[in-house]
């Protein structure tokens, strides 16, 4: 849904973030019945509230999205929290299945304010953040020096174009390794991911490393959590 359907406009609206989450304001007791939106409550959370009527949207757009969403239209939403101006004025949680990723179980959660939720890949950005200070503190070079260098018990993994990989071709998600992680789906025994969870973490590098080779590291993109998950357990940790 667009800001401008919205009435907002990008400028306005700060941040509209949904996560995957039992509605906490309390409408209505009765989930079948139709909701009726108000402005979430003062929790001493550190956040100011207001009311969303006050920005000029258009209140009933969001109160069909929420009757949608209990309804089951958006399986996959969670929860929907729109702050406009540093004011949280929109706060609504939904009840729905844990991600299977990882450890996750799969199970159904009744999602709320207090509910803690896995963050998937929106922690990337943040560990790259300790690769730059890192290199900052001289502890590593660049992020073009080999990956080998921090895998010396991986060695013989190495030859030819894999050689070739950087921390740079890591962070970039172009290491040229065959990794169908997004075209086979998770938790079938095919995705490269779902196998290395099934590893201890003692035994993931080695897993990565010794899939083939797809293309030429620098040349292609292509979407690998491993990638990062080495960085944090292996490389920082490596680099001291």
């Amino acid at each position: 849904m667009s800001t401008q359907v919205l009435g907002l406009t990008p400028r306005r609206l700060l941040c509209a973030a949904m996560l995957t989450a039992a509605a906490c304001s309390d409408s209505s007791t009765d989930p079948t019945a139709p909701y009726v939106y108000t402005p979430p409550p003062e929790v001493g959370d550190g956040w100011v509230t207001a009311s969303l009527e006050d920005t000029g949207a258009d209140v009933s757009l969001l109160e069909a999205l929420v009757d949608a969403a209990r309804g089951g239209t958006y399986d996959r939403l969670h929860g929907v929290l729109i702050v406009h101006q540093g004011a949280l004025v929109f706060e609504e949680y939904f009840p729905g299945y844990r991600s299977t990723s990882g450890n996750q179980d799969g199970a159904w959660v009744a999602y709320g304010r207090n509910t803690k939720h896995e963050c998937q890949s929106a922690t990337k950005s943040f560990r790259s953040a300790p690769v730059g200070i890192a290199i900052d503190q001289g502890l590593i070079e660049s992020v073009d020096v080999p990956v080998a260098s921090f895998f010396p018990e991986l060695s013989e993994l190495f030859a030819e174009e894999k050689a070739d990989i950087t921390l740079h071709h890591l962070l970039t998600m172009s290491s040229g390794l065959d990794w169908p992680e997004t075209t086979t789906p998770y938790p079938d025994p095919g995705n490269p991911l779902w196998q290395m969870h099934q590893l201890p973490r003692s035994q993931w590098a080695r897993h990565v490393f010794e899939q083939p080779m797809a293309a030429t590291p620098g040349t292609v993109w292509n979407f690998n959590s491993a990638a990062f998950a080495l960085i944090r357990q292996d490389v920082i940790a490596k680099a001291g």
